[in-house]
């Protein structure tokens, strides 16, 4: 009996001592694993930190780079007062903006800017409820044009320059002015013949993500065309008839006077509204039968922004230059974005 007490003392004891030995090497284990979470925590918040400085350091030369472009390689741009008179280029226009003055440049210009707020006025009133019969018709377009362009807009705002004549000889002779602007409109539509870069590159583009509007661009085109292609109507002769009553010879005036009043609306809107081919327009040089055309603008300038990990030499006599020189080198393995900057212009696109 005094030796089974004995052994059942003895193993409660043991079984004691080998929980207690289990839980000291459990609690060893403990602060080994969380000794190493807090060296790796603390490694990766290391490697944090010199990445965010590295970065800072990158984010600070791009800053550093983009004043020295704008200030040694980007001419000084000027600043100026807007007036509805200000020209109004289609990017890339250089130049004409060499010949009429600094200005505003936008992707196809005036036209590019009416077919985009034209869009969007249309898309916007068609969704509001209270107004689910709103439509824009091709008339209402060409009496916008009206009123925009006479009230001290700038001459040739509207100009749309084309490479070759969009109707033919036959279609010039026999068809009015109204089937000629339709037939015209819907080649200018598709991006046919059209000799804008901006212009080109808005029609070539998913217009629905743009937010352009097929029917609001084809009308838009039309209105110009309608103005290009309009010929000046005489007047309706009044007949020689003792018959005629004062009512009749006074209705014949009304309408010579409505005809004439049209003739001067569309001979002052062709001074704003027109196709242009560039090729009719070459400059001959001093010998009549030699015929030279001025070479297009050097616009292509490639820029390469530095990595953190380039070093960067600075020559102390000119830095900025020597900055801007550095920045320029290309690599094909390197980072390249290409800027168009126009001969002095100021305009850029990136």
């Amino acid at each position: 009996m005094i030796q089974e007490t004995v052994a059942l003392g003895l193993s409660d004891r043991a079984t004691k001592h080998k929980k207690a030995i289990q839980a000291e090497m459990q609690r060893r284990e403990d602060l080994k694993n969380e000794k190493r979470r807090q060296e790796e925590e603390a490694a990766r918040a290391k490697e944090r930190r010199r990445e965010r400085r590295m970065c800072l350091k990158e984010q600070k030369r791009i800053s550093e780079l983009t004043d020295v472009i704008s200030l040694n390689v980007v001419p000084a741009a000027e600043l100026k007062d807007y007036t509805v008179s200000m020209p109004i280029y289609d990017v890339r226009d250089y130049k004409l903006a060499a010949e009429n003055g600094p200005g505003i440049f936008t992707f196809g210009g005036l036209i590019g800017e009416i077919m985009i707020s034209l869009s969007a006025f249309y898309e916007t009133m068609i969704t509001r409820m209270e107004i689910p019969s709103f439509e824009m018709r091709k008339d209402q377009i060409l009496k916008f044009l009206e009123d925009l362009l006479l009230d001290g807009m700038n001459q040739e705002a509207c100009y749309m320059r084309v490479k070759k004549e969009l109707l033919t000889e036959r279609e010039m002779l026999e068809e009015d002015d109204e089937m000629q602007a339709t037939k015209a409109a819907e080649k200018l539509a598709t991006g046919q013949n059209i000799a804008q870069f901006g212009m080109q590159f808005l029609l070539s583009t998913d217009k629905a993500k743009m937010g352009l509007n097929d029917d609001i661009i084809r009308d838009v085109f039309y209105a110009i065309c309608k103005i290009n292609y309009y010929e000046t109507q005489e007047p309706v002769p009044i007949p020689e008839d003792e018959e005629l009553t004062d009512e009749q010879k006074e209705r014949f005036a009304e309408q010579n006077e409505e005809i004439e009043r049209t003739n001067e609306l569309f001979a002052k809107m062709k001074n704003f509204a027109k196709l242009v081919n560039p090729s009719t327009e070459e400059v001959v040089a001093e010998d009549p039968e030699q015929v030279v055309n001025e070479p297009e603008a050097e616009e292509k300038c490639l820029v390469r922004v530095q990595n953190y990990r380039d070093p960067v030499s600075i020559d102390s006599e000119a830095p900025g230059l020597q900055q801007a020189a550095n920045a320029s080198t290309m690599s094909k393995d390197q980072h390249q974005s290409r800027v168009s900057v126009g001969g002095g212009d100021g305009d850029a696109s990136q």
